[in-house]
């Protein structure tokens, strides 16, 4: 018998967001996957949502008020895109029977009436069966493995060495966007699955309450070209939950036409050096385990290691499933 017609379904209202707050927190005591948030970050993202995308958000509690599971799904909003992605989580007490699956359907059955032809996109760290199990029954395909690699700041960090007449910098906000953006979709444009950034986003990423500019950097070649950027992020209050100083290398790459020149092993060395001088202790980033300019070996070489690994799958919507 359906589970989800017990349930009262609700969009979700900033008001509702300390309901969140206690959901994830639930969740996390049995995922332990580090997705909990506080109220305040919550609210910045409902606050500060991307540009050309559209988001959903839904909430659903029991006929007494208590809240049992919260479903998101966002869509790229220009022309030709296809891709989507659902997110749900559900209360541990209320994962027994079917629940999660039904609402994942109920989030493919709304994107289909916006996106008849979505492609939808989730993701699931492999050591966590349940989540990966939900994606295989629900007919998702894994396509693409992607992996999170530490490195500890405690050690000494290799200078970078730059190529002669190429110098880095600080981004210098509005006035530096139009360059980066064409930077970053010449950088990315033969990667797997790449969707060009725009300028309203990169905008958007400068504007954010969180944005740190001094750990955006860029390299600029003797006649203007951006060749190559890094961007890290301190998640402070990740941080103070955790009880770990972490930094992330949130962006790394070498514009086309520049590589093999020690550019990318140069910004990450100066990215590093940026989040050690900040006072943290360990250093992440993510990468894609098939990543053809051989960034897993970059990354070695400089002293990270594998950590986890997390697997995207992929679904095709055919109406036939959704009846």
């Amino acid at each position: 018998m359906p589970q989800l017609q017990n349930y009262k379904r609700q969009p979700i209202q900033r008001a509702d967001l300390p309901k969140i707050v206690e959901l994830l927190a639930a969740c996390e005591t049995v995922d332990q996957l580090e997705t909990n948030r506080s109220l305040a970050e919550l609210q910045r993202g409902f606050d500060n949502r991307p540009p050309n995308t559209i988001r959903h958000y839904y909430l659903w509690t029991t006929p007494d008020g208590q809240t049992i599971a919260y479903a998101i799904y966002g869509i790229r909003d220009i022309p030709g895109a296809k891709d989507t992605y659902p997110s749900i989580k559900v209360h541990p007490a209320y994962r027994e029977g079917n629940l999660e699956a039904e609402i994942l359907t109920w989030c493919e059955q709304e994107i289909y009436k916006l996106r008849p032809d979505a492609t939808l996109w989730v993701s699931a760290r492999i050591d966590r069966p349940h989540y990966t199990s939900l994606y295989k029954n629900q007919g998702y395909q894994p396509v693409r493995w992607f992996h999170r690699m530490s490195r500890t700041l405690l050690t000494p960090i290799p200078q970078p060495q730059f190529p002669d007449g190429v110098s880095p910098r600080i981004c210098e906000g509005e006035a530096d966007i139009k360059p980066w953006v064409d930077m970053f979709n010449n950088t990315f444009i033969d990667h797997w699955n790449f969707h060009p950034t725009t300028l309203e986003n990169r905008r958007h990423q400068i504007q954010r309450p969180t944005y740190q500019p001094e750990l955006d950097w860029v390299a600029i070649a003797p006649n203007g070209t951006f060749t190559a950027f890094c961007d890290a992020h301190i998640f402070h209050e990740r941080n103070a939950r955790t009880g770990r100083k972490e930094g992330w290398i949130t962006g790394l790459g070498t514009r086309r036409g520049f590589r093999r020149r020690g550019l990318g092993r140069a910004m990450l060395l100066l990215g590093l050096q940026q989040l050690q001088q900040a006072g943290m202790e360990i250093a992440l980033l993510g990468v894609d385990a098939e990543n053809l300019n051989q960034a897993q070996t970059l990354y070695k070489s400089v002293g990270f290691e594998t950590i986890q690994t997390s697997v995207s799958y992929t679904k095709a919507l055919q109406k036939q499933e959704l009846k």
